[in-house]
């Protein structure tokens, strides 16, 4: 792969500074989707975190 990333390293890196800082206002938001999905199903959770 020689001159192109390994997408595994691209994902499995960790965060830089700045996604550190977003982590406080994401991590919440992905937590209550998971449990909307969990509960209610894809749909509905996607119109309910995307809606706002």
């Amino acid at each position: 792969m020689q001159g192109r990333q390994d997408p595994a390293d691209y994902v499995l890196r960790n965060f830089n500074a700045k996604e550190r800082e977003e982590l406080a206002f994401t991590l919440p938001t992905a937590a209550e989707a998971v449990e909307l999905i969990a509960s209610h199903g894809l749909e509905i959770a996607q119109n309910q975190v995307h809606g706002r």
